[in-house]
């Protein structure tokens, strides 16, 4: 019984945590989300020269993704931080 409580508020805890990508906005670089996070599931070039990467991991009955659009100079414009299709988690 103390073993599934502990458990359920792990994931509740988990659900509640955010990261807040705005703070890293024009000084992260895709250069640090390549080293931190490895090579992305997907990339692509939109037309004014930005690049959106997503990189998605499966942890349990989990699916963690991260969608970050860089600009032609590799600097972060916005990001997105999801867990099971919700936006949430740290980074």
């Amino acid at each position: 019984m103390m073993k599934t409580l502990l458990i359920l508020i792990a994931v509740v805890m988990v659900g509640c945590a955010s990261y807040d990508w705005s703070s890293e906005v024009g000084t992260y670089t895709l250069d640090q989300a390549l080293l931190e996070f490895g090579p992305p599931d997907a990339t692509s070039k939109l037309g004014n020269g930005n690049t959106i990467a997503s990189w998605s991991e499966l942890g349990g009955y989990s699916v963690r993704k991260r969608i970050l659009q860089f600009d032609k100079d590799g600097k972060l414009v916005t990001g997105k931080s999801t867990l099971n299709g919700r936006t949430s988690w740290e980074r």
